[in-house]
């Protein structure tokens, strides 16, 4: 039954951008039609979530958010740490491509939104009166020095007022 669902689910999404239906769902860390929510003992494993994440990508469905478990009562014994889930994100970034990589988000329990959770992976920064740095670890283990240019040499854009009506239209 499932590997029914699974083959008429793949012939479908096949034939979606022949007919310009847009394929870019939200995905949940759980195995949930286009979403994945991170849920314990279900696919709460960065070797799982690559897998998902490949195959959607593989039937031309981005994979766009994985979504922490919201904490609801009585579900505490389906859902993963955020600390879980922002190590599953950290090793994966080291291993997808960016198309097949979802943004980790959470729903801000009373009402705050959706924010993106991303791992740090600053080590020190430095920030005296003669250089901004930063050092940084990468997903492999490689650290390296981040020197920002100084406010001095800061510039906007000739061209920024084309794009200050936009702007302030979608921003109010």
């Amino acid at each position: 039954m499932v590997e029914r669902a699974r083959l008429e689910s793949e012939c479908v999404l096949n034939r979606a951008p022949r007919v310009r239906i847009p394929l870019s769902p939200p995905t949940s860390l759980v195995s949930h039609k286009k979403w994945y929510i991170l849920r314990r003992l279900d696919n709460n494993h960065h070797a799982i979530v690559q897998a998902l994440s490949r195959r959607l990508l593989y039937l031309r469905v981005k994979p766009y958010y994985m979504f922490q478990c919201d904490p609801s009562q009585g579900s505490n014994h389906l859902r993963t740490s955020v600390s879980e889930s922002m190590q599953i994100q950290k090793i994966l970034w080291g291993t997808l491509s960016g198309l097949a990589m979802p943004n980790l988000c959470l729903d801000i329990p009373g009402g705050g939104g959706k924010v993106g959770l991303v791992p740090n992976y600053e080590v020190s920064s430095d920030n005296s009166q003669y250089k901004a740095s930063k050092q940084y670890c990468g997903f492999d283990g490689i650290q390296g020095e981040y020197i920002d240019p100084s406010p001095e040499q800061h510039i906007t854009p000739s061209d920024v007022d084309q794009y200050m009506d936009e702007w302030k239209e979608l921003n109010n």
